[in-house]
């Protein structure tokens, strides 16, 4: 049956895509390439990574977790499934892969294996629309001791790296993901805090007030020129103050507006270390009522991992 004239045909390609492509062109001339039914319905492989948690302090674990996914042609026709797929984390500098676990995919077509600069899963088949997840842990190192406070790690990953698989689209198999790592920090803590009247010292018949903080470190590393405040109330105090210190504290005091401040200073406290600070001032034996407080750090010039536990408040009366 003829529908064109002897000068024109008509040409129809069917595809695998289930798309009719009609042309129309005059007889002679060059055939209209055709499009592959495997490009069309190929795999495209996409990949995303993440690194939690961020930020991590420095000795802490991180979880790396990598999802490949087989997108899917909108179509008559399904997507063909990715076949021996190979996805690579990086290794940076300043972690260490934890082998126990040891890095896994949730398809046990993939086999995953070590080197000092990769964790390779090869092997793998990612059907189409459907999602793998690799899963790895690394430990990510302390930071050197010093003024630097951390760094960022970076980790890249990437699928089908080698171009072995015929993609739709390879520009979209590569992903970054970084983790900020913080290094080990003190935290100073007031753990108690109390007065109580000690006998008169024998060069004077006053009895004295002693207002005794202990502060620990309940952070990571050591806490260096540490800086320790006490402020004991004026009422029912006579002239005459000072103040003691374990931990290479050295004190002095002052009298203020508010009552006398002792304020002790340049000692080291180690981590889950401790160190009692006393402040003791004379009492004239009237009766009174009043607010004594103890500051660890009180300009804050100390880097810590939690500023919320420096001081504590006690209500005073004899």
């Amino acid at each position: 049956m003829t529908f064109l004239t002897s000068r024109r045909r008509l040409q129809v390609f069917a595809f695998s895509l289930g798309i009719l492509l009609v042309s129309a062109q005059p007889a002679g001339a060059q055939t209209l390439p055709q499009i592959s039914p495997l490009v069309v319905n190929s795999p495209d492989l996409t990949i995303a990574l993440s690194a939690s948690p961020s930020p991590v302090m420095g000795g802490g674990l991180v979880t790396l977790t990598a999802n490949v996914t087989n997108v899917p042609v909108v179509s008559r026709s399904p997507t063909a499934s990715a076949t021996n797929v190979s996805v690579w984390l990086s290794v940076p500098t300043g972690v260490t892969v934890i082998t126990q676990p040891w890095p896994t995919a949730s398809s046990s077509t993939f086999t995953c294996t070590l080197d000092p600069s990769w964790i390779k899963c090869a092997g793998g088949t990612v059907a189409a629309g459907s999602t793998v997840t690799i899963t790895a842990y690394a430990v990510a190192l302390a930071p050197k001791s010093g003024s630097f406070q951390g760094g960022t790690l970076f980790w890249t990953a990437a699928v089908d790296p080698a171009n072995t698989v015929g993609e739709r689209d390879d520009n979209n198999n590569y992903a970054m993901a970084s983790a900020r790592v913080m290094a080990p920090l003190p935290d100073l803590e007031i753990k108690s805090f109390a007065a109580a009247v000690a006998p008169p010292q024998q060069s004077t018949t006053t009895p004295l007030i002693n207002y005794t903080a202990e502060i620990t470190n309940v952070g990571e590393s050591a806490a260096n020129n540490a800086v320790v405040q006490i402020l004991t109330p004026t009422s029912g105090m006579s002239i005459g103050a000072g103040g003691a210190a374990t931990g290479g504290f050295i004190c002095s005091s002052t009298t203020v507006l508010q009552g006398a401040l002792v304020t002790c200073t340049g000692g080291s406290i180690a981590p889950g270390g401790s160190v009692t600070v006393t402040a003791t001032t004379m009492w004239n034996g009237q009766s009174y009522l009043g607010t004594a407080k103890v500051i660890a750090d009180p300009n804050g010039t100390l880097l810590e991992s939690d500023e919320s536990n420096n001081e504590m408040s006690i209500l005073v009366g004899f």
